[in-house]
C-alpha cells in the first residue's frame, strides 16, 4: 500500500464517528481532490473503505475486516500517538501491569 492510501485510511479511521466526504477528507490531509478521489476508489475495490452516495457527495466509511492495509494504518496511528510521552507513558504502566509474570 502505498504511503498516500495508508495515510488517507489512518485519517478516515481516527474520524471514524464523522460523516467523511472525500473533500474533507483531502482538506483534512492538504491533498488535491483528484488524487484522493483515485486512491479512495481504489481502496473502495480492495474492499478497504466503502463509499455510500448521499446526494452530490461521497460519504467515506472503513470496512473493519482484517486485512493488511487496516493493521498497517492501526499501527501507524499507534505510533504517532505514542509520540506523546504522557501516552507513552500510560501505555507502559498498563504494559507492565496487564503483561505481569
Amino acid at each position: 500500500m502505498s504511503y498516500n492510501s495508508n495515510e488517507i485510511l489512518k485519517y478516515v479511521l481516527s474520524k471514524d464517528r464523522e460523516d467523511l466526504t472525500i473533500r474533507n477528507i483531502a482538506n483534512g490531509l492538504n491533498k488535491d481532490y483528484k488524487n484522493t478521489y483515485d486512491i479512495i476508489k481504489k481502496l473502495s475495490k480492495d474492499k478497504i473503505l466503502k463509499t455510500i452516495k448521499i446526494g452530490s457527495s461521497n460519504i467515506v466509511k472503513a470496512i473493519k475486516n482484517p486485512n493488511p492495509q487496516f493493521f498497517s494504518a492501526e499501527y501507524g496511528r499507534r505510533e504517532e500517538s505514542l509520540k506523546n510521552k504522557n501516552i507513552n507513558n500510560i501505555f507502559n504502566i498498563l504494559k507492565r501491569v496487564i503483561f505481569q509474570k
